[in-house]
């Protein structure tokens, strides 16, 4: 039952191993328990004696420190023996021990010469035998110069718990390394609860090394003893010894077996053998059934039921008003001393004191349904370990809680009459799954399996919304709503209830600051309770000064938006290298939304990621609309562990869960003033300007030599009209596009002369692929290849040289193929806050086909556009035979 835990405390706690019914909340003492505590029996540590060792034990040898592994010990104590020998008859059960230890160092010395016995004084009583010290050969009596005093420690006053047992302290005197500390004793007497019935659980291993482990048994060869192993072939060996049958386990060098951290409650690495005089579920049942017999419809009662029955219409309402009721108005006292421990007090009694543990108030709520004709029993069942049951023989000692069944319409509920703060109605009424209970009545021949009857998922959803609209010009708004259900509800309604208005806000300030650390409330927390769905809300209003955090090269601001919900309950594993199930929590699901409102004309990538593990699933996505930003994020869990097998893939998955669990918004430092060209001889992008200056001079080299000194031969098809001649008519319209277009070129290098800050070049680097950097690069080489096209391209137009046309159509059909290629970059980029515009390739497109057509089939092109560079003799005969031919008769 219990993990990691030394052997000699282990040994000990088994001398009185009888969980008790009850758990608890509150630590306050009561007044009334002490004064019982102080009528309780009392032992004197004074007088104590030494008493034989009793006839029925049967002497075993202890073994040599060589057949304990000295490199697996802990605390510097080796166990060289643990022997446990059980007398069990129709009248008394007596079980004595013995222990064999050597301190191997100082701290050896601490841990062995320290001895503790649990017992309960009301039935038990303790016998000493023996106190040794072997050294060097010799066997020394420490009896006497042993301190030994009985103490009532009351390890569960915390919990409101009173159970009476006392400790029996020894401290031995002059223990030296190497010595070997022997002691032994017998502890008589039982619970007279449990009416004569016997349960052991036989551990056969520890997480430290046994040098001989011995059990033995004398059972009245009469009775029937019922055994099951458990990760264990270990058989014992039988022999009759007068009317008792004797069994024996014996073991020699018992090896050490470590536990691996965080293992789910159901999973026990222990080899065991379980011991027991019950074989069937059904028999502790019918043990249990007259403790918990209700009682139903006595005075006390009466006005109870009047009230329930009055408020309440339907049997739903009247079950929970019940609970209600015994849940809020009887407090949680456990006295449980001696029978008590496993026996409840009648509910007329509970009623009277107004306080009760487990049992009593699963046993007065019991009473107060059935007298209401809802079907109702108590349930036994074990808090940690309720899968357990399962691999253990039927017992009334392997429960430590008591609960209530009731059914409705053919549906269980399971209810916990101990629990505080619950609200919902019964549909909505969170249920502990303890696995497996056992329901006290006539008719239970099994333990029942809880999860068959409830499903709920304990949740928690977070929706936070962070105003940044304004940049960081003015603080931050961050506001936090927290919905608890289930489980998450009822517990923080309990740490509403320990705590007050302040000092939650001190607490959540203080959480927050984490992440925020400038973080100012700016209204009181608001709690929003809705009673009949079971969900708690927390509203928290917040201010953030400085919201923004700063680079360290000061190029960027930035804002984490962290999903706390998730990092808070999504733990990945200490280490991947186990051989045992690792625990999860479960069933759960984390949903966390985080809204960010965003300055205008902000521009994000919708995003959508899962990863999918057989134990869990995550996804995080990513919305953006209308200046709003939204990153949802759930967690949900599948199964309560881990298989060994598989915590490699599983660790993985985490860790790709926790990697995605964070969004940063990261803009250039307004300082810097991105997009805009501010001349600064330390911040020059030389790369690029070199790169401009050269393509600059090479654009005008090539187009002086192929465009403006290129002069062909003009030949006039046709006669010209000289009243078409001239810069004039629909000519004007192309003509102020031409002396328009070097002015749009510049605007655009202007524009984009921030590209020449490395600053923001880098900045670029930063958010943008090198390819994309690229087409930065020649883009801006394309239109400054343009720019100086469109000098020689107005030159050309006021000269009227005859390759005009043609160098207009090239270049606008250039101009047009290279808005095309820009608007497939955006396209193929995605690039944030771009939209690809057609329109203006749409109007170039018609621009292009309209003046094209004109300069292709115009007569006033034709008639104006025929000058060279320069004129020779023979252009100038041509020119004049054209002239003439152009002249009227009557001119002549």
């Amino acid at each position: 039952m219990l993990k990691e835990r030394k052997l000699m405390s282990f040994a000990l706690q088994w001398t009185n191993f009888l969980p008790r019914l009850s758990i608890g909340y509150d630590a306050r003492a009561s007044c009334l328990v002490a004064f019982f505590l102080l009528l309780s029996p009392s032992i004197s540590a004074n007088g104590f004696k030494a008493h034989p060792i009793p006839n029925w034990v049967k002497p075993i040898d202890s073994v040599s420190e060589d057949k304990v592994d000295k490199e697996t010990v802990r605390d510097g104590v080796a166990y060289l023996l643990l022997d446990r020998q059980w007398r069990v008859t129709d009248k008394t059960h007596s079980q004595y021990q013995r222990i064999v230890t050597k301190a191997l160092n100082s701290s050896g010395v601490e841990e062995a010469s320290q001895i503790t016995i649990d017992f309960d004084p009301l039935y038990e009583s303790v016998s000493l035998h023996k106190i040794l010290v072997h050294r060097d050969g010799t066997v020394i009596d420490r009896f006497k110069r042993s301190q030994i005093n009985i103490i009532q420690r009351e390890e569960e006053l915390d919990l409101k718990i009173y159970d009476g047992s006392k400790t029996m302290a020894i401290f031995i005197e002059d223990v030296r390394p190497d010595d070997q500390i022997e002691y032994s004793y017998t502890i008589t007497g039982s619970n007279p609860v449990f009416s004569g019935h016997f349960s052991k659980m036989l551990q056969t291993r520890w997480s430290v090394p046994v040098g001989r482990l011995h059990y033995r048994l004398l059972w009245l060869s009469s009775k029937t003893l019922h055994i099951r192993n458990y990760r264990t072939e270990i058989e014992p060996k039988i022999t009759s010894i007068g009317k008792f049958a004797e069994y024996i386990w014996q073991q020699d060098a018992v090896g050490t077996l470590v536990a691996d951290a965080d293992t789910p409650n159901w999973y026990d690495p222990y080899p065991s053998i379980h011991l027991s005089d019950i074989g069937e579920w059904r028999d502790v049942a019918l043990w249990a059934l007259p403790l918990y017999e209700p009682i139903v419809g006595t005075p006390a009662q009466e006005k109870i039921l009047r009230e329930i029955n009055d408020m309440a219409h339907t049997p739903e309402q009247r079950l929970v008003a019940a609970l209600r009721f015994v849940q809020n108005d009887i407090r949680y006292l456990g006295i449980e001393m001696g029978e008590r421990s496993h026996k409840p007090n009648t509910p007329d009694l509970v009623l009277e004191n107004r306080f009760g543990d487990c049992k009593d108030k699963s046993r007065l709520l019991v009473s107060l349904l059935r007298a209401m004709n809802i079907e109702a029993d108590t349930a036994l069942v074990h808090t940690d370990y309720g899968t357990r049951l399962k691999v253990s023989l039927p017992s009334p000692t392997l429960f430590n809680h008591a609960i209530v069944v009731a059914k409705i319409d053919g549906k269980n509920y399971w209810l916990d009459p101990t629990r505080t703060h619950q609200r919902g109605n019964l549909n909505h009424l969170y249920q502990p799954d303890y696995d497996y209970a056992l329901v006290i009545s006539e008719t239970s021949s099994d333990i029942a399996k809880m999860s068959e009857d409830i499903t709920a998922i304990h949740e928690k959803n977070v929706e936070e919304t962070f105003n940044i609209s304004q940049l960081n010009n003015v603080p931050t708004a961050y506001d936090v709503t927290t919905t608890h259900t289930g489980f998450y509800a009822d517990s923080t309604r309990g740490q509403l209830a320990e705590s007050n208005t302040k000092e939650l806000q001190k607490q959540y300030l203080n959480y927050t600051a984490n992440y925020y650390p400038t973080a100012q409330f700016t209204k009181n927390i608001s709690v929003i309770d809705n009673d009949s769905k079971n969900t708690l809300t927390l509203r928290e209003n917040y201010t953030i000064p400085n919201a923004w955090n700063e680079t360290d090269d000061k190029r960027y601001l930035y804002i984490d938006f962290s999903p706390f919900l998730i990092s808070d309950h999504v733990k990945g594993t200490a280490s991947v290298r186990r051989s045992m199930p690792y625990a999860i929590p479960h069933p759960v699901r984390y949903r966390h939304v985080t809204h960010i409102m965003t300055p205008e004309n902000s521009a994000f990538v919708a995003e959508s990621h899962k990863v999918h593990d057989p134990a869990f699933v995550f996804s995080k996505n990513v919305r953006f609309s209308g200046d709003k930003l939204t990153i949802d994020y759930l967690f949900e869990s599948k199964k309560d562990h881990v298989a060994p097998e598989n915590i490699t893939t599983y660790t993985e998955n985490i860790h790709k869960a926790l990697s995605l669990s964070n969004y940063q918004i990261e803009m250039p430092h307004p300082a810097i003033n991105l997009g805009e060209y501010q001349f600064d001889p330390n911040d020059i992008n030389w790369k690029i300007l070199i790169l401009a200056m050269g393509a600059f001079f090479v654009f005008f080299y090539l187009a002086q030599k192929y465009i403006y000194l290129r002069d062909p031969v003009h030949v006039q098809q046709e006669p010209i009209d000289q009243q078409l001649v001239g810069l004039k008519g629909w000519l004007i319209l192309p003509g102020i596009s031409v002396v328009l277009t070097p002015f749009g070129q510049l605007i655009w290098l202007a524009e984009n002369l921030y590209i020449f800050s490395d600053t923001q070049w880098s900045i670029l680097g930063d958010r943008f692929d090198p390819e994309f950097l690229t087409l930065i690069a020649a883009e801006l080489l394309a239109n400054m290849a343009l720019f100086v096209a469109s000098i020689y391209l107005l030159i050309m137009f006021f000269q009227r040289r005859n390759t005009f046309p043609r160098f207009f159509i090239a270049y606008y059909f250039v101009t047009l193929l290279l808005m095309g290629a820009s608007l497939v970059t955006v396209h193929m980029f995605a690039i944030p806050g771009v939209d690809p515009e057609t329109r203006e390739l749409i109007r170039a497109a018609i621009f292009f086909v309209i003046w094209t057509s004109y300069f292709t089939v115009s007569k006033r092109v034709k008639a104006t556009f025929t000058c060279r560079r320069k004129t020779s003799s023979d252009d100038k005969v041509h020119v004049d035979k054209e002239a003439q031919g152009s002249l009227r008769p009557n001119e002549g």
